[in-house]
């Protein structure tokens, strides 16, 4: 702990030195010394209380729960979609990995890098079952609907996630004590993976999405407002 506490304060030394006053120095090395010996955070993380969590996620990071709680609405609304155009056995893949979620399965770096994978994919299937150009029936068209509303809120979620991954990834970094230095350092690594994907992501929803309206439009199905203004609001 001796050793730890005189590099960190030699660290703090040699970064304050270059462009601070004596006394800015000597406030960085009692600010480093708090830190060392009481394990206190020097930064307080902006609440996510506005996100919409799984309660089976609730256990978890609050953003990598959003993050996961959007994987949630989206997948449901594309497992309706697939179901409804007759592609049961990619509705079925989707209904695993949604089920998976909803049991509070970890939100890890496979976790993300395997959404990702899934939601290309079913972008992919949701073309070529539209490019079919089968006109559904009414059960069909009654169940097709339905997926909008879990669409709307896992996008706006989605985009809400993306917006806060940035900052918050660098607040968690600043909060690091050597009390929760293990649990701090695989955090980073999963938002790390999350910041790096999740632009894709969204994107890839957002077309999506687009498929979706283009599809509506050809059976003659409703696309409500809400959609198109969501779609609208984005910005990718």
């Amino acid at each position: 702990m001796k050793n730890n506490l005189v590099l960190s304060l030699m660290f703090v030394m040699s970064l304050s030195a270059c462009n601070s006053t004596m006394d800015s120095v000597t406030d960085s090395l009692k600010n480093a010394k708090d830190r060392v010996m009481n394990n206190k955070s020097t930064k307080t993380i902006e609440p996510m209380s506005d996100l919409t969590i799984h309660p089976a996620l609730a256990a978890q990071d609050p953003l990598l729960a959003a993050y996961g709680t959007s994987a949630i609405l989206l997948f449901t609304a594309q497992e309706i979609w697939l179901d409804a155009m007759g592609d049961a056995e990619g509705a079925a893949q989707l209904k695993a990995e949604r089920t998976a979620l909803e049991n509070g399965a970890v939100i890890d770096s496979d976790a993300i890098e395997r959404h990702k994978k899934i939601s290309e994919r079913t972008s992919g299937l949701i073309k070529k079952a539209a490019d079919k150009e089968v006109t559904l029936n009414d059960e069909g068209r009654k169940k097709f609907l339905t997926g909008w509303v879990p669409y709307i809120a896992g996008l706006v979620l989605t985009d809400k996630v993306v917006d806060r991954v940035e900052q918050y990834s660098k607040d968690v970094a600043d909060e690091w004590t050597i009390a929760n230095s293990v649990d701090k350092g695989r955090k980073s690594l999963v938002l790390a993976t999350l910041l790096k994907s999740s632009p894709s992501y969204l994107k890839t929803h957002y077309n999506t999405g687009k498929l979706i309206i283009d599809y509506s439009n050809d059976q003659g199905l409703e696309v409500p407002k809400e959609a198109n203004n969501v779609m609208k609001d984005i910005e990718l």
